[in-house]
């Protein structure tokens, strides 16, 4: 909620750690999602769906996909946290490492570290 939002940032304000709100319109990655997860997991399996031809990592697991993503597996992409340092320490180790968030148009201006 944006109380619970507002609260963190003054905690991490406090502690003197920097931060950046990102803008959107939704709680994804948290339980307010719960509502969703039934209709994108109907979606999910009229998706044709097939293991990635390049390296994917996954923010369910933070590892790299090796098969296809199940019906369900959009439902814990809008659930659960996303695995970003677990992911980094994938992709580090890789010699030669780009990393590139893609994100809806909206999301692309970025408000400055606190």
């Amino acid at each position: 909620t944006d109380a619970e939002l507002t609260a963190a940032a003054e905690r991490l304000t406090a502690a003197k750690i920097r931060y950046r709100r990102l803008p959107g319109r939704c709680a994804f990655h948290s339980r307010l999602m719960d509502p969703a997860a039934e209709r994108l997991t109907a979606v999910g399996a009229r998706l044709i769906s097939t293991a990635p031809t390049i390296p994917c990592l996954s923010n369910v697991t933070g590892d790299w996909h090796a098969d296809a993503p199940s019906a369900t597996y959009w439902a814990a992409h809008a659930r659960q946290p996303v695995q970003f340092a677990a992911m980094l320490d994938k992709v580090l180790i890789e010699d030669a490492a780009v990393l590139v968030e893609i994100g809806a148009p909206s999301m692309t201006s970025r408000p400055p570290l606190r």
